[in-house]
């Protein structure tokens, strides 16, 4: 994942805080109204309430009215947010973090990915965000929360098994195809005029041999294929089955011609 530029952020803090946005002017201060340890649950509560609803970002750095101050981060303190965010929220939660210059300040940023088979529990509750605030997730909201992402991975399940039927055809037409295409490769090296008459590392605008030995590797890779890969392998496979269409009919064509021209010098030789 890329970090965010300067023109990015800049974007993001004028678009003011939202269900996605949240802005902080400092963490870890010692002279906070709240004792340190209460800094580490309310840090980990902001960032798990992203998690659990739809991801998001926390800047550093940032006035709540959009003024940038700036936010000197150092390894240690970073470190400290991945410990913290692993030890404070269960199931732990992976923060991305990085810094982003803005002029002569830096602001630092955290990212939460959308939690996608559980929620983030902080001292045994659900936050979450609405619009820019975040408060505790009722019954009814946490139900609705489980019953989306649910949803959701049924969906992708779904499509999975779709491009899976889709996979199946897509092979089996791709097998057909190059046998086809090796069976008349075969039958054109046995002639010895088709050998001087065709050039099948250029034929058309097609090396035959390249693309009957891309197709066997692809076909070959088939086991390696992950499940969430199946429709970029569905692509690559579709493209070499109409370069062997392609390549099928002109062999097939150049064949057509060699035996018409076969059977009108076999007729010459009988008279």
């Amino acid at each position: 994942m890329k970090p965010l530029n300067a023109r990015q952020l800049l974007a993001m803090i004028a678009s003011g805080e939202n269900v996605n946005v949240d802005f902080k002017e400092s963490i870890f201060t010692k002279h906070a109204h709240m004792p340190r340890v209460t800094q580490h649950h309310e840090l980990v509560k902001d960032l798990a309430a992203f998690a659990n609803t739809d991801g998001g970002y926390l800047l550093v750095g940032v006035r709540d009215d959009g003024t940038v101050v700036g936010f000197r981060s150092t390894d240690y303190i970073e470190q400290r947010i991945i410990n913290l965010c692993r030890d404070i929220s269960a199931p732990p939660l992976n923060p991305t973090l990085f810094r982003v210059k803005v002029g002569e300040k830096e602001v630092l940023v955290i990212k939460i990915d959308r939690g996608n088979n559980y929620l983030h529990l902080v001292r045994g509750k659900v936050y979450i965000r609405v619009h820019n605030e975040v408060r505790v997730a009722s019954s009814a909201e946490i139900t609705d929360i489980v019953l989306k992402r649910n949803h959701d991975r049924i969906r992708d399940l779904l499509q999975e098994k779709e491009n899976l039927a889709s996979l199946i055809a897509q092979v089996s037409a791709l097998s057909a195809e190059l046998f086809k295409a090796k069976s008349l490769v075969a039958e054109m090296e046995c002639h010895d005029y088709c050998q001087g008459q065709v050039d099948l590392e250029d034929l058309g605008d097609y090396n035959v041999y390249k693309v009957t030995k891309d197709c066997e590797k692809l076909l070959t890779n088939l086991d390696s294929v992950e499940m969430g890969n199946l429709s970029k392998y569905i692509v690559s496979a579709n493209e070499y089955i109409d370069k062997l269409v392609q390549i099928n009919e002109l062999l097939e064509k150049e064949l057509d011609q060699f035996y018409c021209q076969f059977d009108k010098d076999e007729e010459k030789t009988e008279k």
